[in-house]
């Protein structure tokens, strides 16, 4: 009976796959996980961009002067990036600035949406996740 006792003790087989079954689901999440903030990180960029290179388009062209217009630069850069142009909100808190000198400010908000949360609340199904809205404001004096 002792020797049934130390072989089992012994055996080790199936142990790989055990220690491999407990480890998956983390690396899973962490792998979803990391994917899922280099998403949220490329749309804060890109929403970055298109608020500086709005900015930048008004500041330096004299041809520009109406809002639709920067409102297009912004637009296009967001597309270029695969994000919705028309969920973005687009602002100028102090209007157009028509002398040199004076600063022109631009704001754009985007609303983000974590798939992975979005995954979880379609299984746990009680869960309400909002997204998140990513910010970026540029000010630059005209020229």
């Amino acid at each position: 009976m002792f020797n049934a006792l130390r072989r089992l003790r012994r055996g080790t087989r199936g142990q790989g796959l055990v220690e491999f079954a407990l480890i998956l689901p983390m690396l899973v999440f962490v792998m979803f996980a990391f994917v899922e903030l280099s998403r949220a990180w490329n749309t804060y960029q890109t929403v970055t961009r298109a608020a500086r290179e709005a900015a930048r388009t008004y500041v330096v062209a004299n041809g520009i002067n109406s809002q639709a217009e920067i409102e297009g630069v912004a637009d296009q850069i967001l597309a270029s990036s695969a994000l919705d142009p028309d969920l973005a909100t687009i602002t100028h808190p102090f209007g157009l600035a028509v002398d040199s000198g004076q600063p022109y400010r631009i704001r754009i908000e985007y609303p983000y949406d974590f798939f992975l949360l979005r995954a979880i609340q379609a299984i746990q199904g009680d869960v309400a996740w909002d997204a998140l809205t990513m910010r970026r404001e540029v000010t630059m004096r005209t020229e």
